[in-house]
């Protein structure tokens, strides 16, 4: 007769007892809860009740209506070739018409590429020097035709390139251009802007990736005080990278 296999037994059977135990209680209690909850979802369904319509109700509500103003995607288009080749009115009605409900705004054809290439001084080549007054009355026209048409500006692309090869005074000069940008974006509710960056050229190189990224840290970090001064406009990045 061995008391410490009986006791080993006794001991198995507590434990394997107890853990049936609770696992049984797992299930049901989890059963019960589950009609519990059911039955609760159907007396408020069923009776209309004060928690229904004050608590859940008013929360669906601001759900539904966040969802519709920031997670649903708008269609968009760019602008340019159609003011360009349509002309302002013209442009936005066929972008409306053909059930867009916004654009990416162009304004970087009013300092274009070979300007910033050809130049031999850099003053007097956009309107974007100007001051915010002057900025705001050229686009004016342009701004009227927009809203008429009921269409959103979610974001713009800045002029590029802001920098040309031996030439850092061309990325201090359009780090001015996009200061000036900023304030005016966000003064007509547009949210977005996109910058875009210096790079490595693949093929011939004319800076290494030393000198590029530090290019890239003085152009964002110095937009940095400007983005603060503004309501909610970001700095976007194109994928150049």
């Amino acid at each position: 007769f061995n008391t410490n296999k009986i006791f080993l037994l006794v001991t198995k059977i507590i434990i394997t007892l107890s853990f049936i135990s609770v696992n049984l209680f797992y299930i049901f209690y989890h059963f019960y809860f589950l009609i519990f909850l059911f039955l609760i979802f159907n007396f408020c369904l069923d009776t209309r009740c004060v928690l229904w319509y004050n608590l859940l109700v008013p929360i669906w509500d601001t759900v539904s209506q966040f969802e519709k103003e920031t997670l649903f995607m708008k269609l968009s288009i760019q602008s340019q070739n159609l003011v360009t080749d349509f002309g302002i009115e013209t442009a936005y009605r066929m972008i409306r018409e053909a059930g867009f409900e916004a654009i990416d705004w162009n304004i970087d054809v009013d300092l274009p590429a070979s300007a910033v290439r050809q130049a031999e001084r850099l003053e007097g080549l956009t309107v974007f020097e100007k001051s915010q007054e002057e900025i705001a009355a050229y686009y004016a026209d342009q701004l009227a035709a927009i809203r008429a048409n009921g269409l959103e500006i979610t974001q713009a692309h800045a002029p590029f390139p802001c920098y040309i090869p031996g030439r850092e005074d061309v990325l201090d000069y359009c780090i001015g251009v996009y200061k000036n940008i900023l304030l005016f974006l966000d003064s007509v509710g547009c949210e977005n802007l996109i910058v875009h960056g210096i790079t490595v050229q693949e093929k011939k190189p004319t800076l290494t990736v030393e000198e590029c990224d530090r290019l890239n840290m003085k152009l964002y970090e110095s937009l940095i005080p400007t983005l603060k001064q503004t309501k909610q406009i970001k700095v976007c990045l194109e994928n150049l990278f």
